[in-house]
């Protein structure tokens, strides 16, 4: 059969073999574990990075409801100060102010005042009243006050 020595050998070399298997196998498993950690260190570097345009989009929405809200109840203000003045306008009891007022100044080409009104023609001043409100002067008031 076979010599001490020889099975000795054998059993020497089997058993570095496998432990040789062995040691690949753990460095294999720890270099797996290793990336795996890397990347979910990544992965949640990633996700509190993501976290803050998130945040930030959620302000934002919360400041235009806010926005929104606020013209709402602007729009509400518009609308009860609307029925109001419908309401006023409906009574008979209130009064109307109405007025028209012109004036204005003429100037020549040197910018000093010159003399103008109702009866300055191309022909000179011996023209009748013209322009838009006869022979109105070139100041104007009018006031009217109904019931």
């Amino acid at each position: 059969m076979y010599r001490k020595s020889t099975l000795a050998m054998l059993i020497a070399l089997l058993t570095g073999a496998a432990s040789a298997h062995a040691q690949t196998d753990i460095s294999s498993i720890e270099a797996r574990l290793n990336a795996l950690e890397k990347r979910l260190q990544e992965a949640e570097s990633r996700a509190q990075n993501g976290g803050k345009p998130c945040r930030a989009a959620e302000k934002k929405v919360q400041q235009l409801t806010a926005q929104q809200q606020k013209n709402q109840d602007s729009t509400q203000e518009v609308a009860q100060r609307t029925a109001r003045l419908e309401k006023k306008t409906d009574d008979n009891s209130g009064f109307e102010f109405h007025g028209y007022a012109r004036s204005g100044v003429i100037m020549n080409d040197s910018g000093a005042s010159t003399k103008s009104g109702a009866y300055i023609t191309p022909a000179g001043e011996t023209g009748g009243a013209i322009g838009r409100l006869g022979n109105q002067a070139d100041t104007y008031v009018e006031m009217n006050l109904e019931t």
